[in-house]
């Protein structure tokens, strides 16, 4: 959210609402459905898929720079990957 101008912020402020992530073995599993978008201020998640041959890579990381569930947010309501939260905390959301 620091990286939004001061007016882009305040467009979307009246929509936002705290939230507080916990540290479980997976926050989102694939196919799961999303219901909001998240703005991390001091949490850390990891996107993460499973290969064929059941390896797990990590392929992005999401904080206080990034949105996790931007597609909730334009209707699609589909978790693409499996979400880990690596630094419980507080993020706002949609």
């Amino acid at each position: 959210m620091s990286s939004l101008a001061g007016d882009d912020f305040e467009l979307i402020r009246p929509h936002l609402r705290p939230s507080i992530s916990s540290r479980k073995p997976c926050w989102f599993e694939v196919d799961e459905a999303l219901k909001r978008a998240y703005l991390p201020h001091r949490w850390v998640v990891s996107l993460v898929v499973k290969l064929a041959k059941g390896e797990h890579v990590q392929i992005a990381l999401i904080g206080r720079d990034s949105i996790f569930g931007s597609f909730a947010a334009l209707g699609d309501t589909t978790a693409l990957n499996s979400a880990v939260v690596l630094v419980p905390g507080v993020a706002s959301t949609a």
